[in-house]
């Protein structure tokens, strides 16, 4: 089955994905400060650490081409129907 990206139910659904995606980089940001065992040693922690901030640096980027190619999809939306006189 094709799903039609203009219907406004398909870009509400695409939405709250992303928004649930939002809720992942909380987690990655609790995980970012739990930097490794207080055992571990100095050397440990930080490499844990730097681990985390890479994968988080690297969501973070995913994101926000997502969310520049999502705002370009509004935009024409609204550029479309400003223009079209029977679009509502």
């Amino acid at each position: 089955m094709d799903l039609d990206q203009d219907d406004p139910e398909y870009r509400l659904a695409v939405l709250a994905g992303r928004a649930g995606a939002l809720k992942e980089v909380l987690v990655l940001v609790k995980r970012l400060a739990l930097t490794g065992p207080e055992t571990a040693d100095a050397e440990a922690r930080l490499r844990a650490c730097a681990e985390n901030w890479f994968e988080l640096v690297s969501w973070l980027n995913q994101a926000a081409l997502e969310a520049m190619d999502e705002t370009a999809v509004f935009r024409r939306e609204i550029e479309a129907r400003s223009t079209d006189p029977h679009r509502t």
